[in-house]
């Protein structure tokens, strides 16, 4: 089975690709790299074999996505903005059968996913949608949720890379979480949608 390991990232969290590829450098894993919005990475500190695809549009985490089902039979799916604090991770999510969310509810986009398991997915062109879209991507299709669990929310705030980010985090993981702007209707709807999956 073809298996691999793919991250999304964008010119806005560029500052945070070098630590989160750093982390998992030493994988046995093939690496993709993901780069919206036709912005290409300086990667000149990566120094490792990785496959390299811009595009076109900023299609945020539905195109890393994408790309995966493209190129690999299974694969994980991370963003930029995490460092993997043990690379053990990729082997216990790949042990699980099927789709492996690491967060309860299916939120941030991450985690272990069979492309014969997923759906046809959409072209996002704007991150409100992308915000919609976040855990109701995978709904209607059997995923099972990883523990540890990744917390959706945290109350600690860092500035890192010159943005304010919260922090959330677990044996694993820790990943610098961005905030972005929704109308009322949309923080409304997404809130509904964290109570109805407990979260």
């Amino acid at each position: 089975m073809k298996r691999g390991i793919v991250i999304t990232t964008s010119a806005y969290t560029s500052a945070f690709l070098k630590d989160c590829l750093q982390s998992i450098e030493k994988t046995p894993y093939p690496i993709l790299i993901l780069s919206n919005d036709k912005y290409t990475p300086d990667l000149s500190y990566f120094n490792r074999q990785y496959d390299l695809v811009i595009n076109e549009q900023n299609g945020w985490e539905i195109a890393g996505i994408q790309a995966g089902k493209e190129k690999f039979e299974d694969f994980i799916h991370l963003m930029d903005t995490i460092v993997v604090k043990d690379i053990s991770l990729f082997d216990k999510l790949f042990e699980i059968d099927g789709n492996v969310v690491l967060t309860h509810g299916n939120f941030h986009y991450m985690g272990r996913f069979v492309s014969s398991e997923l759906p046809n997915l959409p072209i996002v062109h704007d991150k409100a949608t992308a915000i919609m879209l976040e855990c109701r991507w995978l709904d209607g299709y059997k995923f099972t949720e990883f523990e540890p669990n990744l917390p959706v929310h945290s109350l600690k705030w860092v500035m890192i890379h010159g943005q304010n980010r919260m922090e959330i985090s677990n044996q694993y993981i820790t990943k610098w979480k961005g905030t972005a702007f929704i109308n009322s209707a949309q923080y409304k709807e997404l809130q509904e949608e964290a109570l109805r999956k407990n979260l």
